[in-house]
């Protein structure tokens, strides 16, 4: 005999689908639901490139083709970028070889905020933005994806950031 309803209440697990608030959870909620911080990274920056600079920029990552670099950012004069800090060795050869002026810091972090549909989420990213820089941490670069939002900053800052963010928004660690 099949039941008259086979979705109704009555007849499913608890595990099913959690009941919030008369309704049933099925995605993630708004906001930023996880914050993480991941630290061992280090940023350089490369500056004063030559004209055409769009060229001198490939120049750059050719340079760089064989070493993991992320978070790539253009800048005025040059191009910035993250990569893990255990790759400094090689990321400064590669530059020298080049004959590129640049600057390596180390000892950088990368706070993760990670929202459902963030860019979807009219002026989420421009909060938690704010509250990054209300926290008074030195940021170097943000960045964003379809479901989180990046911050880099040296690891003092990001632990600044990421506490404002968990004060402002909750969310696991």
């Amino acid at each position: 005999m099949k039941p008259e309803k086979p979705l109704s209440r009555e007849l499913t697990q608890p595990e099913e689908g959690q009941i919030i608030d008369g309704e049933t959870q099925f995605e993630k909620p708004r906001g930023l639901h996880s914050i993480q911080v991941m630290p061992g990274f280090a940023r350089a920056e490369v500056h004063g490139l030559a004209e055409p600079l769009m060229e001198s920029r490939i120049d750059v990552l050719k340079a760089l083709s064989d070493i993991c670099i992320n978070f790539v950012k253009l800048t005025a004069t040059g191009i910035a970028f993250v990569f893990p800090s255990g790759n400094a060795d090689e990321v400064e050869a590669a530059l020298k070889s080049g004959g590129f002026s640049f600057d390596i810091q180390l000892g950088r972090s990368i706070v993760m905020g990670h929202s459902a549909n963030i860019r979807d989420e009219e002026g989420l990213a421009a909060s938690v933005i704010s509250e990054a820089i209300a926290s008074g941490a030195s940021i170097d670069q943000f960045g964003d994806n379809h479901d989180r939002i990046l911050i880099a900053a040296d690891e003092a800052g990001a632990a600044l950031i990421a506490e404002r963010l968990r004060l402002k928004y909750g969310g696991d660690q």
